[in-house]
């Protein structure tokens, strides 16, 4: 049943991964319409964790786990304060004596922006991760004796919700200038079907910056 369920979710992980490329794909071949023009690009620094909220002993011993996300956003929406966006993140993290981890999530975020430049921000996405064991790993051979093997990664399901604020700098001649700090929860699943362990859990703690798109109107 283990074996089953990692091959079920690989299968749906793919699909997920094709269909957020065909859908950003079609997306962006209205960019030359001011309706369907990315809005912004982002770009943070973050910190992954298995801790909930975060990493209180990777603060105490100075081993924090790095990583970097970059994200493309379109406004569907927007009335007064209120906008819906739809985009995705790509990032990359390190997990020492864990894994690496790249993923592409599509994701769908809401925001209230105030006037003078305080932004609030929650979004939902579901994508694909893809990880690679961080030990050295090793196969088990015939004899009995364990060689050196080479780790291919794997890919699971990623489903993701996080929060954020920041603070929009006003440009008279551009696009707004965002700083923000978010936090996002994301699940990979499974995590060791072998072992079955349907899931883990995984904290980004972020710091970025998001610009407006050339061309876009902000």
């Amino acid at each position: 049943m283990s074996r089953l369920s990692g091959h079920v979710s690989q299968v749906l992980s793919v699909s997920c991964l094709a269909l957020s490329l065909l859908t950003l794909g079609h997306t962006r071949a209205f960019a030359g319409t001011d309706d369907w023009a990315p809005a912004t690009v982002s770009v943070a620094l973050q910190a992954e964790s298995i801790e909930l909220p975060f990493s209180f002993s990777g603060l105490r011993s100075g081993v924090l786990h790095p990583g970097i996300e970059a994200g493309v956003e379109w406004e569907l929406w927007g009335r007064g304060m209120w906008h819906l966006g739809w985009g995705a993140q790509f990032g990359y993290y390190f997990h020492e004596d864990l894994q690496h981890g790249a993923y592409l999530v599509p994701a769908l975020a809401g925001e209230a922006r105030a006037t003078g430049g305080l932004v609030g921000r929650a979004d939902v996405g579901l994508g694909a991760l893809h990880t690679w064991s961080e030990p050295e790993a090793f196969e088990l051979q015939a004899d009995g004796t364990y060689e050196p093997s080479t780790d291919w990664g794997r890919v699971r399901l990623m489903p993701r919700a996080g929060v954020g604020a920041g603070w929009a700098f006003e440009q008279s001649d551009r696009p707004p200038v965002e700083v923000f700090l978010r936090y996002t929860v994301f699940f990979e699943i499974p995590f060791s079907p072998p072992n079955d362990i349907p899931a883990m859990f995984h904290t980004l703690t972020q710091v970025g910056v998001r610009f407006g798109w050339p061309g876009s109107g902000g």
